[in-house]
């Protein structure tokens, strides 16, 4: 089963820093092969003022500032190529309507079964038209479809907030033993 995390903001986070810590967080030194659509790869104030420009441009800079996904990948993912080229391909779904930065991570700690995953942070205005991304069940079960397809492993969609997520993780593994 491939988990599809969709996290939640916290609410301890100003509105402004969210977006930038996100993107920061994706760019980092643990990124492995980060990726793009719709944003600068090689600094991160630009991809930060790429998509904070669509925002500005609609008139959306305040409330949801970005989607954030991670997809954690099973143990049948066992080579970094092979988790990067996943990555890529997942994200790809967004990018005709949404500028999307994304990359891959390896697990430093725990289960050595789960050796890779992705995070995508997507802003929340389509480019396009200056919608506003919707993030509910039925839009989000869409997506883990489309990973199903792509990973020839079902999918299961988790709403958490980040200190959520090791505890959706763990599920997984407890259902293994």
């Amino acid at each position: 089963m491939i988990p599809v995390i969709v996290l939640r903001k916290p609410y301890n986070l100003k509105e402004d820093n969210y977006l930038f810590n996100a993107c920061k967080y994706v760019m980092d030194k643990r990124a492995i092969h980060p990726g793009g659509y719709g944003v600068s790869l090689y600094s991160l104030q630009e991809a930060y003022r790429q998509m904070l420009a669509v925002k500005k441009y609609y008139g959306k800079t305040t409330g949801n500032q970005l989607i954030h996904l991670v997809v954690a990948y099973d143990d049948s993912v066992t080579h970094e190529e092979q988790a990067c080229a996943l990555s890529f391909k997942l994200a790809s779904y967004y990018k005709d309507n949404y500028q999307v930065l994304f990359c891959t991570h390896k697990r430093d700690e725990g289960n050595p079964k789960y050796q890779y995953h992705m995070h995508m942070i997507i802003n929340s205005v389509n480019y396009r038209d200056g919608k506003m991304f919707v993030s509910d069940r039925e839009t989000m079960g869409k997506f883990c479809e489309y990973v199903t397809d792509i990973t020839g492993k079902k999918s299961k969609l988790y709403f958490a907030k980040k200190y959520e997520v090791r505890k959706a993780m763990n599920k997984r593994y407890k259902k293994q033993y």
